[in-house]
């Protein structure tokens, strides 16, 4: 049986995306390159290893600044925009492990408005910053 491929963590939509930001003062890059410059995979600066800042068009003459950081990580308290709709961000409540056939292995997001929302643990999320 041939060795099965890492698994790489679900993509997140970048329809949106404008340009990408190192914010670490001590960083040789300030706009980054997204081929080069950026790791897509960990949305972090290749030269400092720091989560970058992306800037999002928000489909209504604006842009939105937000993180990416794995539906794990995220914690209560913070603010978070659900796939690329920029309309609205939801406070996030609480986060709690998915139980059940279905959403076993996941992480649910309490969301403010919203029941919850399931993710993979990998799966990154645009963060207010």
């Amino acid at each position: 049986m041939p060795p099965s491929k890492p698994q790489c963590p679900p993509r997140i939509a970048t329809g949106n995306d404008l340009n990408y930001t190192c914010t670490n003062d001590a960083c040789e890059f300030d706009v980054l390159d997204h081929d080069s410059e950026m790791d897509d995979h960990t949305w972090t600066c290749t030269a400092c290893g720091e989560p970058v800042l992306i800037e999002m068009d928000d489909r209504a003459g604006g842009v939105t600044h937000v993180r990416r950081y794995q539906a794990q990580e995220v914690e209560a308290g913070q603010m978070v925009y659900l796939d690329n709709d920029l309309s609205s961000s939801y406070l996030v409540k609480g986060s709690t492990p998915g139980i059940g056939k279905k959403n076993g292995g996941k992480v649910m997001l309490g969301l403010a408005k919203l029941t919850g929302v399931y993710f993979e643990p990998e799966q990154y999320v645009n963060c207010v910053p």
